[in-house]
């Protein structure tokens, strides 16, 4: 999917081949789901793109890669950052807010924003792009095929009533494709036939299309879709009692997921492996899968993976005979799906609790949830009661004595049973029938029933019996075993490359020793030995003006005025950049801070220029954060004297500061109502040196904003300004602060760009 961007980055006219081949080794590398890597090529083509000035559109190719990496990895995450920052470089892409932005391909720009809309869920929004998009987009375009097979993987989540007609269109458009692209499609297209013949009840015709997605995938070297077809054939598998197979699929799915980071994938092949292990009667193996599943879900905030652990463990203590259990885990799936508006699903949970309700003699309970399940299932025209729901139905009316219609949900629960394939809901079912016979008084047709039962039942042991399979237990502990040997191979090998690397290493720290201390000189030098020689051209050019002034015309008065400048102005440019170099050598020793406090002190060290500004700065009730008080004081006193420097002239300067939590991090916001800065200059401000007004307008170093850009990095985080959300005039500038001390993917990128 991701060779769209490919053809972008293969224009001959200007640009830097480098940077482009650059962009190409990042696009490969997204295609095989190597994210840091592929966002770390992407970055630097970006920023060298940049610098030169040659290869806008790289510039702007490389921002829609970053973005479509960011979104991945959201997904695969459940990492709110990673999801903003994408949409905000998508965002500027298309307000051409940066260099280059005028230069991209927008047919591009609308394929990733429909791609990057489905990654998050919005399904609904994703079609409307991908369908306009389709519309005008050239017949030989590149985009076409992908376009398409967008499409079809969007409508097959939708569930859309035209999903058989747009598969068989994206057919015939692959089918007419290059070799290269129907080689890196077929895969992706063949799982969505897969999925869509597994919501039309198709499951032989799903298993086959899901046996071509596997291979087509590994051909192409596109190891998502190879886990997601994997995890399709587990569960094919399951619903065929293919249970080995099953087993192995979600296993090398889970492998898979795992290598890629991707939590739902995780979770939903820990959750196909507890239905397998529960269809085995193992309810103590399935319970550990399924409360895996509810711990991760909790933890990435998934309230549809929630319901399902929840649902399934509900039922396990059902069997189990522990109905206070059950009924806990029932309303925790109960209350997931009401708050998904998942109104078939509330059905299917309101009549288990029926059922545990009746099981415990609370029978009026009892019918009060089989009415609530009804009534969710009469929403839907295709919402058939469960078969759980007319086994309940069943029992209470044999209990009011109303045999007839007892007979009539057994039926029903007969008939949903089998459709399902659940044996064991079937022998209920023909027992209840035979009940309801008995009580109308058939006892040779109650005789007939109860026999067939019997029979079901015998057949349904000799299955438990035959698919029990004791190598199963055995396999998943040799499978475990084998993992721990492959871990243990792996660290093996990298110890033995690291006693092999070990010299080179003590080799590179000495001469990262010796550099360190030639920086520290460096350093010393600008700081005292440089210094010096200015001071004395200062005082010497102060000397002669005052006491040979009158010798010298007007214009000899402008030049010394000019020399005079000069020296201040380097003067200060030597301070800025001790004060940039100072910054990795400043403590950041992590403490609590108060930012409220550490807010009040900026305000007595800059009470002068505030003051003068006629500033007011307004903060309340701001967190106490674990984070480098020295850096972050630095960093916060740079913003305000950015504020106060570059003031509104017509207005009394107004700062506010504000933080909240998102995801991982704190995100600091200091807005101001100053003259603003435009969004193009995004990556411009935090260069080192560089001003966007004229030195006679604003004293200044253009040091400022690069120092506090790389505090902020170092204290694990990220720097950034936009608009004010309320588009008043000023600037809102953004920075955050992460909440635990491990790093985070993001951290471990702004570590990678410092370096």
């Amino acid at each position: 999917m991701n060779n769209t961007l490919a053809h972008t980055t293969n224009k001959s006219t200007g640009g830097n081949l480098k940077l482009r081949g650059l962009l190409q080794q990042s696009t490969t590398l997204l295609k095989e789901r190597q994210l840091k890597k592929a966002l770390n090529n992407a970055q630097i083509a970006k920023d060298f793109a940049l610098l030169s000035g040659e290869a806008p559109e790289v510039a702007a190719t490389a921002q829609l890669l970053m973005a479509e990496i960011y979104i991945l990895n959201a997904s695969y995450t459940f990492n709110d950052e990673q999801r903003i920052q994408g949409s905000r470089l998508i965002e500027q892409l298309e307000t051409h807010s940066i260099k280059g932005s005028d230069e991209l391909d927008p047919l591009q720009l609308r394929f990733t924003k429909a791609l990057c809309s489905r990654r998050l869920g919005e399904f609904a929004f994703a079609k409307t792009c991908f369908e306009s998009l389709i519309a005008d987009v050239p017949e030989d375009s590149s985009i076409l095929p992908y376009a398409w097979v967008g499409l079809a993987a969007t409508v097959v989540q939708l569930k859309d009533s035209k999903t058989s007609v747009v598969l068989a269109k994206a057919d015939e458009v692959i089918s007419t494709a290059s070799e290269d692209v129907k080689q890196e499609l077929f895969g992706e297209l063949a799982y969505s036939h897969a999925l869509f013949c597994e919501q039309e009840n198709q499951l032989s015709a799903a298993l086959n299309y899901a046996h071509d997605a596997t291979k087509w995938a590994k051909r192409s070297n596109t190891p998502e879709v190879e886990m997601l077809a994997k995890t399709l054939l587990g569960r094919l598998s399951r619903l065929n009692r293919n249970y080995p197979i099953s087993l192995r699929m979600c296993y090398e799915a889970m492998d898979l997921a795992e290598q890629l980071d991707c939590k739902p994938v995780v979770i939903e092949t820990h959750l196909e492996i507890g239905h397998v292990f529960h269809a085995l009667n193992n309810d103590r193996e399935a319970e550990k899968y399924f409360k895996f599943v509810a711990e991760e879900s909790k933890a990435i905030r998934s309230v549809e993976s929630s319901y399902h652990a929840a649902l399934a463990l509900g039922k396990s203590a059902d069997r189990s005979k522990n109905p206070a259990l059950a009924n806990a885990y029932l309303t925790e799936a109960l209350q997931a799906a009401q708050s998904l508006e998942w109104t078939y699903q509330q059905g299917i949970v309101l009549g288990e609790i029926a059922a545990v309700k009746f099981e415990q003699g609370e029978i009026e309970l009892s019918r009060h949830f089989v009415t609530a399940a009804l009534q969710s299932f009469a929403t839907g025209p295709d919402y058939p009661p469960t078969a759980k729901t007319c086994l309940v139905q069943a029992r209470i009316a044999i209990s009011e004595k109303s045999f007839d219609r007892a007979f009539k949900f057994s039926e029903e629960a007969a008939e949903a049973a089998i459709k399902i394939g659940r044996t064991e809901l079937v022998v209920d079912a023909l027992n209840l029938m035979s009940d309801s016979q008995e009580g109308l008084g058939n006892f040779e047709l109650a005789l007939k029933v109860r026999k067939l039962a019997t029979v079901k039942a015998l057949k349904l042991l000799d299955e438990q019996r035959g698919r029990h399979l004791p190598d199963l237990d055995m396999r998943a502990a040799l499978r475990k075993k084998e993992r721990e040997i492959e871990k243990l191979t792996r660290e093996n090998s990298l110890k033995s490359t690291l006693i092999d690397k070990n010299e080179e290493i003590e080799r590179a720290n000495r001469d990262l020793l010796q550099a360190n201390e030639e920086l520290r000189q460096f350093a010393y030098v600008a700081s005292h030995d440089l210094k010096e020689p200015l001071r004395q051209i200062g005082s010497y050019v102060s000397l002669i003006r005052r006491k040979y002034a009158h010798l010298f015309d007007e214009n000899g008065q402008e030049y010394f005025g000019f020399v005079t400048e000069g020296v201040s102005r380097l003067n200060r440019l030597l301070d800025s950049l001790m004060h940039y170099a100072a910054v990795a050598r400043e403590d950041k020793e992590i403490s609590d801070v108060d930012l409220n406090r550490l807010m009040s002190t900026i305000e007595s060290e800059l009470e002068t220029s505030i003051q003068k500004a006629k500033a007011t700065i307004s903060y309340s009730e701001l967190p106490v954060i674990q984070t480098g008080g020295k850096l972050l004081r630095h960093v916060m006193k740079a913003l305000v004297e950015n504020a106060l420097k570059f003031k509104h002239p017509e207005v009394d300067t107004k700062l506010q500061v504000r933080v909240k939590e998102v995801g991982d991090f704190y995100q600091i916001e200091v807005q101001d109502n100053g003259i603003g800065i435009n969004p193009e200059y995004q990556d411009k401000v935090f260069v080192l040196f560089q001003m966007l007004h004229a030195k006679t307008e604003y004293i200044g170093t253009g040091v400022g904003l690069a120092i506090a850009q790389k505090t902020v990095q170092r204290l694990g985080g990220r720097i950034w300004f936009d608009t004010n959300a309320d588009n008043s005039a000023g600037t809102t500038f953004f920075l955050t602060l992460p909440i635990e001390s491990n790093r985070s993917f993001q951290e471990e990128i702004a570590l990678a760009e410092t370096a």
